[in-house]
């Protein structure tokens, strides 16, 4: 759907069914909802997704840098 609209996509069953291969929960045991961590796994490879299109600008319109996996952004949380 996404190739045939021009749209881009991210499949994210495979970073989930890591976690879960890994013996960490991704999901709620009662229902298919993400937990704390499925959320943060989610974001994390939307977060890459942006840096490496570089969908994003400044306030003056300059594209920010990429982000990788090998550089990632400095975490904002305390």
């Amino acid at each position: 759907f996404c190739a045939r609209e021009g749209l881009a996509c991210e499949s994210l069953t495979g970073p989930l069914r890591g976690e879960v291969v890994a013996g960490r929960q991704a999901y709620f045991s009662y229902d298919p909802h993400w937990t704390r961590l499925g959320h943060e796994t989610v974001a994390e490879r939307v977060a890459l997704r942006i840096g490496r299109e570089r969908w994003l600008a400044d306030a003056d319109g300059a594209t920010l840098p990429a982000v990788s996996a090998s550089s990632p952004a400095e975490d904002p949380r305390p």
